[in-house]
């Protein structure tokens, strides 16, 4: 039987809060686009079900590289701490950035639609 140092389980830990982190900023941008575009329900319900169904692909693609694909607590642990603090701190200035860009975004498109409306008619 082979032990797991500590190191190493401090270590995986410490990645996986930071998976837990860019988990929440995933799904910062999803709440922003969610108040950009104004999605219905049947939208809102797919797009949480294809975020969920990501996270969880990647999560074990990171059990797999950092335990040998053995499910240990104390990386999910890490990845609902990373997610926690993520969402405390940087969530409401994500949002925040994400919602300026995506109207730029928006009004750019706008004017380059009403450019080539302009143009081709």
């Amino acid at each position: 039987m082979w032990e797991i140092d500590n190191l190493s389980q401090l270590l995986a830990f410490l990645y996986s809060a930071a998976l837990g982190g860019i988990y929440c900023i995933i799904y910062d941008f999803l709440r922003a686009l969610r108040k950009e575009i104004k999605f219905g329900t049947a939208a809102v319900f797919v797009s949480d079900i294809l975020y969920s169904l990501i996270c969880a692909v990647t999560c074990f693609c990171f059990l797999l590289a950092v335990t040998g694909g053995q499910p240990r607590g104390y990386v999910f642990a890490g990845a609902a701490v990373g997610f926690l603090v993520a969402r405390l701190t940087a969530s409401p200035i994500a949002v925040l950035v994400f919602c300026k860009a995506l109207r730029a975004v928006c009004f750019v498109f706008k004017w380059i639609s009403a450019l080539l409306s302009r143009f081709f008619t």
